[in-house]
């Protein structure tokens, strides 16, 4: 080959309509999609703590008040640099996404004193599931593996090496079964254990149960319940997928007996009790413990999705 020639195929690869131009956008696209989705995963995480303190606050308690200040000053920085990256990597979330983002922390960090507990709590909610709702959004890309797309933009011959790569479609049903797990069903119960913090939390340090907190634990107490029946049967699954690429995976069995401590406890010590005596500190840092648990799995569920990603990539180019 000339020089002319290698020169004319080196230029014509990085063209945009080029099967490897499109590749290499796909890849990056779907890198991006996972680093969006683990900061939205982060900021709910924060959320969800800004929801019970401000609560257990709101109750009387303010012991947790440095606590407090410091979330309230990370989760500035944090949905900051969420609008940095996003809007570098334009398309993944709309203008409109990002801006309800910043207005919906606007209205909880400015005059959330003056809240009644439960608007606080509802406001805090819905901005959760604003949070979530957009991470399943952008988990909806990586649906689909790389050989279909690779066959809408390239040659016949080079998605044919997808084809047989996928192995009749079972990377393909793996890959959606540890999306699943770990961007909407993991994180649909660390909010639901979340929520069930903030009440409890507010209920110990207020001394009593109101009829809608009652109301509401016992709705989140009985989800608790059957959820955590779904999570044995989603550990199963996934731990055939990810072997010991998740590590954590097997603390969410060690620590079920103390996610079962915590709904005996709640029932008992809150919703039977007509004077409501607890240590709510003791009581929101195990709860935050069995959080941060799912937390951990999650996050190296996400570095298992990029990873395999990175192989995808890799194998492409080998068998390409």
């Amino acid at each position: 080959m000339t020089d002319s020639a290698a020169k004319i195929q080196y230029i014509d690869s990085a063209t945009s309509n080029s099967p490897f131009s499109s590749c290499c956008t796909l890849y990056r696209q779907r890198i991006d999609a996972i680093a969006l989705i683990k900061q939205l995963s982060q900021l709910a995480i924060s959320v969800q703590q800004h929801r019970g303190l401000s609560m257990a606050i709101l109750a009387g308690d303010q012991n947790f008040g440095k606590e407090f200040s410091a979330l309230q000053l990370q989760l500035d920085r944090r949905i900051a640099v969420l609008e940095a990256f996003a809007f570098q990597v334009d398309g993944l979330l709309s203008a409109t996404e990002r801006k309800n983002i910043v207005n919906s922390w606007m209205t909880l960090k400015n005059g959330w004193q003056d809240d009644r507990v439960m608007d606080n709590f509802e406001l805090h909610c819905h901005f959760i599931d604003q949070l979530l709702l957009l991470m399943n959004q952008l988990a909806k890309q990586l649906e689909r593996p790389m050989s279909d797309h690779l066959q809408e933009s390239a040659r016949a011959d080079l998605a044919e090496s997808w084809v047989q790569m996928k192995g009749n479609g079972l990377h393909h049903i793996k890959q959606l079964g540890l999306l699943a797990f770990v961007c909407k069903q993991m994180p649909d119960l660390i909010e639901l254990v979340a929520k069930i913090r903030g009440l409890a939390t507010h209920s110990m340090v207020t001394g009593h149960c109101d009829p809608d907190c009652s109301q509401k634990l016992e709705f989140l107490l009985r989800c608790a319940k059957e959820q955590r029946e779904k999570l044995n049967l989603g550990i199963i699954r996934v731990s055939e997928t990810a072997k010991d690429a998740i590590s954590s995976l097997p603390m969410i069995k060690t620590y079920d007996i103390k996610l079962v401590y915590m709904i005996d406890k709640v029932e008992r010590d809150v919703l039977a009790s007509q004077v409501v005596v607890d240590d709510q500190h003791g009581f929101f840092e195990l709860v935050s413990e069995i959080i941060d648990v799912y937390v951990a799995v999650v996050n190296q569920g996400l570095d298992m999705l990029q990873c395999w990603q990175e192989q995808q990539l890799e194998e492409w180019l080998i068998k390409g």
